[in-house]
């Protein structure tokens, strides 16, 4: 084997460990909101290169996120995406890029003000549960009501054939509290007495295993609900 063949190995496995070399970093900050200070807890916050999604935490109670003894090829350039418990709020932070050697960064984030649609926000319940609500965000509801001050909602409670009226009623005395607790002024919705079943099986809106809920659907535009 000649000499300069093995020279050309050598240095090709040399050019192989520098591609491959990676380095350590920490990355830690806080996510808050557009409106002033506000830390935004159980948001999703993204390392992306390149397209590609390469490592995700959930921010605490307080904002906080902390990516701890990462490493990326050296040179790399990073960025920070996220995306608020709901799905309405996304975004994009600074772009972050390593230099050969180990960095700790420190990156707070203010979120975007853009709200994105959220195209599912029925207020949901476990199956023979009446007490807690799942995926509803009231504060869509209140942008909405609003934004359109002559609005009327009608909510309606669709639940499983199985699942009695008492838990019915129980389920929209429920979503009652939450929209009092709220301030949601009774001239804007009304919701319907009378409860819709189905069978099991998948939701054809979410694609997903039906689960019990309460839908609201845009009766007018142009004055209080009838029934106020």
């Amino acid at each position: 084997m000649s000499r300069f063949f093995l020279l050309i190995c050598f240095m090709t496995s040399l050019i192989v460990a520098a591609q491959e070399k990676k380095y350590p970093f920490n990355l830690k900050g806080t996510l808050v909101s557009s409106k002033g200070e506000t830390p935004v807890p159980n948001a999703k916050v993204f390392l992306v290169q390149s397209g590609q999604k390469l490592d995700s935490v959930l921010t605490d109670s307080l904002g906080h996120y902390y990516f701890n003894e990462r490493s990326v090829p050296g040179t790399a350039v990073f960025s920070i995406t996220y995306t608020d418990e709901h799905g309405n709020y996304n975004g994009r932070g600074p772009d972050l890029r390593m230099t050969n050697e180990a960095v700790d960064f420190d990156i707070n984030i203010t979120m975007s003000g853009q709200r994105h649609q959220k195209w599912d926000n029925t207020a949901r319940f476990d199956p023979g549960d009446s007490e807690t609500i799942h995926n509803f965000e009231v504060e869509l509801l209140k942008d909405l009501l609003a934004e359109h001050p002559g609005i009327c909602v009608e909510f309606n409670l669709i639940q499983l054939e199985s699942e009695s009226q008492k838990l019915a009623a129980e389920r929209l005395k429920t979503f009652r509290k939450l929209l009092e607790a709220n301030g949601i002024n009774e001239k804007q919705y009304t919701i319907k007495e009378k409860v819709r079943t189905r069978e099991p099986g998948i939701d054809s809106y979410t694609g997903k295993a039906f689960t019990p809920g309460i839908e609201g659907k845009i009766l007018s535009l142009e004055g209080e609900c009838l029934s106020k």
